[in-house]
């Protein structure tokens, strides 16, 4: 979302407007209240200490404290005469006339006339009228929530003595009456300084003892709470929040007016100017100076002429650009093609026959590179296989490479030993070679006839031979690069190639590419990768080496070309094992005989492949044990595909009893798999079912055509 920046000063003016109003409201609630709960407890203290003078002088402590007494005796006289207490179901109504009733003469001061008195009671009622005018006049005094006297007897229970309402009690809708009582009562009376605290059901109260020659004969109590003061506080900030509110909305008004009239033009003309420049240089139009025309004489004045001096500098930059853009696209198409020129130079990266697989690789730094790779036959059992490596990097190194390529390819075509051959190629790029260039080669020829691979290693990395027995490296002589020293004598030298084993090449991108920790890929980073695929197809080794080295290196920038071959000596047989139910090892299973016995004419491959998926597919569907394993062979012998399928399931014969069945004789009483069951038939030369070990194994010829 966009926001103008008039729009942002706004809101920074609210902003900070908002945060004084709303520390000012904070800081005041907070003090407001606090005075106001110092002022209340204040007013009670004084009055407490007022009232605690009074009692302690001879008229009002000989008065009062002989009423109270009088009260109380009047009180636990009562409850001993009558010991039961109002029921509990007693509506307030039925509560006060009882108590009414029970006390007749501390209700008597009502004035009702119902209760006839001598002038002993008469005396009485004036000195208890009096005291409870004084628990008045701390209600008013005090703005205290409640005022009442009490006594508190061993067994904790408290007995009410009366109130700054006692007089009215008929009209109260409270609870608790002069005479009435609280079980239990559970409030802890504490000192803290000069005064006394309780606090039970709820409610906070001041007290004062008052005694009798250092006895406590009965306490007042001044009930508190501050939701009062914080009712006047809150009417109190309410209305300072509506005066601060309206003075922050005209704060804001002005500051924004201010802004705008300062600077906020400016900026709006600058941006303008500034917008329809960009528009014409995203649409391509032709491009001139956009003046703001701005005279403020201040930074958005400075600002101006940086940008006019800015739009000067990108015309005249947008015109160098578009002259190197044409030409640096001129070059990278002519890289482009010379790109794909290398490379079709090169034979296919996938070469199949009944003697060797073949699969390659290569990855340039650049647009174009030097290493190269070839391959060819010399006659039909000897098999030529070069991988190379020019020093340098970009056109010049491909310019070398090409020729490289082709004089390395007629010298092997030429002359019968490999010697004679690198020793030409040598001599040839030896001479005119003022840039100094040079190449590193392994040129070797595979007779498949023999088992064996004659080379010569022209300073380039020794490749590996791998079988299923393990990993082996040519440790050969080195010898030295081509195109350097002419007159080298090179050496060349045998060694045995068997069936079943692949050679692999590769240049020294492969094992010198690092990581974002400056760490060589190695050679044990290859042989790790040869030994996990040792017993895998060259296709798979190729693409599980190159994904090893790409997640070795991350995110680091290549700075060699990178080559790979592999060139695998067809043997006859392949061997797959799976332990898991799964309908996806058939694809896997077909993929891997197609890649293995790619030589074998079509017809007979896909012959193998519907007897492949029929097969396994009733294994795994029909089989009930979770562990089942199955086993595929392939072999070849002569004219003949031999195909085996192993597996620990219980001993079942598809083949027994199978009534030949075809599609267009199909009935609903064909037991399922039935038709498989008939195009096996009818596809193989020969089948055979067996029990052999607690296995059972199928055995399937197909006639190679």
């Amino acid at each position: 979302m966009k926001f103008s920046i008039k729009f942002k000063i706004v809101a920074l003016g609210a902003v900070l407007s908002l945060l004084v109003t709303s520390s000012a409201v904070l800081f005041a609630n907070f003090e407001y209240r606090r005075r106001g709960e110092a002022n209340l407890m204040n007013n009670i203290n004084n009055w407490l200490d007022n009232l605690n003078g009074e009692f302690t002088t001879a008229t009002y402590s000989d008065e009062y404290i002989r009423t109270i007494e009088k009260t109380k005796k009047y009180i636990l006289d009562q409850y001993e005469e009558y010991p039961d207490d109002a029921p509990e179901d007693l509506t307030t109504e039925e509560r006060k006339l009882f108590y009414k009733t029970r006390f007749q003469r501390l209700y008597a001061i009502e004035g009702l006339g119902m209760y006839p008195m001598d002038q002993e009671e008469l005396d009485f009622r004036d000195d208890y009228q009096e005291f409870i005018y004084l628990l008045s006049d701390a209600k008013s005094s005090t703005k205290a929530t409640a005022v009442y006297a009490s006594f508190i007897t061993e067994n904790n229970t408290m007995f009410y003595i009366g109130d700054e309402y006692s007089y009215k009690k008929i009209t109260r809708p409270d609870m608790l009456f002069p005479g009435s009582r609280l079980y239990n009562f559970d409030g802890e009376i504490t000192q803290d300084s000069t005064y006394y605290s309780c606090t039970f059901n709820g409610t906070r109260n001041r007290v004062l003892p008052i005694k009798n020659d250092d006895k406590v004969v009965a306490y007042i109590f001044i009930q508190y709470d501050f939701a009062a003061v914080n009712k006047d506080v809150n009417s109190l900030i309410s209305m300072e929040i509506i005066v601060l509110s309206i003075a922050s909305v005209i704060m804001i008004l002005a500051y924004a007016l201010g802004a705008h009239f300062l600077f906020l033009r400016g900026v709006s003309r600058l941006n303008k100017s500034a917008s329809e420049f960009t528009n014409d240089l995203s649409k391509g139009k032709k491009l001139e100076e956009k003046d703001p025309k701005i005279k403020t004489r201040d930074e958005i004045h400075e600002l101006s002429d940086s940008f006019i001096a800015l739009e000067k500098g990108i015309i005249t930059y947008i015109d160098v650009i578009q002259k190197e853009t044409q030409e640096k696209e001129r070059t990278n198409a002519e890289l482009s093609l010379a790109s794909n020129i290398q490379l079709g130079a090169l034979p296919n990266h996938e070469f199949d026959d009944k003697q060797t697989s073949i699969r390659t690789f290569i990855k340039s730094a650049k647009e174009v590179g030097g290493d190269f790779y070839d391959y060819f036959y010399l006659d039909e059992n000897r098999l030529a296989i070069i991988i190379s490596d020019v020093s340098g990097k970009g056109v010049p190194a491909a310019l070398f490479m090409m020729k490289s390529k082709e004089l390395i390819k007629s010298a092997v075509r030429t002359h019968h030993h490999l010697i004679d051959a690198v020793r030409e190629v040598n001599t040839m790029l030896t001479n005119n070679n003022s840039e100094l260039l040079f190449v590193t080669s392994f040129v070797g020829i595979i007779d498949f006839a023999k088992g064996k691979i004659n080379y010569v290693n022209c300073g380039h990395e020794k490749p590996y031979i791998v079988s299923s027995k393990g990993v082996r490296k040519l440790e050969g002589e080195s010898n030295f690069v081509m195109g350097l020293e002419d007159g080298f004598e090179y050496k060349e030298e045998s060694i045995d190639f068997n069936k079943g084993e692949y050679l692999f090449l590769f240049t020294d991108g492969l094992n010198e590419s690092i990581n974002e920790d400056n760490e060589e890929f190695s050679y044990e980073g290859i042989e790790k990768v040869l030994n996990e695929s040792k017993n895998s197809l060259p296709n798979e080794v190729i693409n599980s080496m190159s994904h090893s080295l790409e997640e070795f290196v991350g995110k680091k920038e290549q700075f060699d070309d990178v080559t790979m071959v592999v060139v695998k000596y067809q043997d006859e047989e392949l061997h797959l094992s799976y332990d898991k139910k799964d309908y996806t090892i058939i694809t896997d299973i077909v993929d891997k005989f197609n890649n293995r016995f790619s030589s074998i004419d079509e017809e007979t491959r896909s012959k193998a492949g519907i007897i492949i998926d029929e097969l396994v597919n009733n294994l795994i569907s029909y089989e009930k044990r979770e562990d089942l394993k199955i086993e595929v062979s392939f072999k070849v012998v002569k004219k003949e595909l031999i195909l085996t399928i192993r597996s620990n399931g219980e001993d079942y014969n598809p083949f027994a009893n199978h009534k030949e069945k075809y599609y267009e004789e199909f009935h609903p009483e064909i037991k399922e798999g039935g038709f498989g069951l008939s195009i096996i038939k009818d596809l193989a030369k020969s089948y055979k079912y067996e029990y052999l070990d607690g296995h059972s194994v199928i055995t399937i010829v197909l006639q190679i055509k």
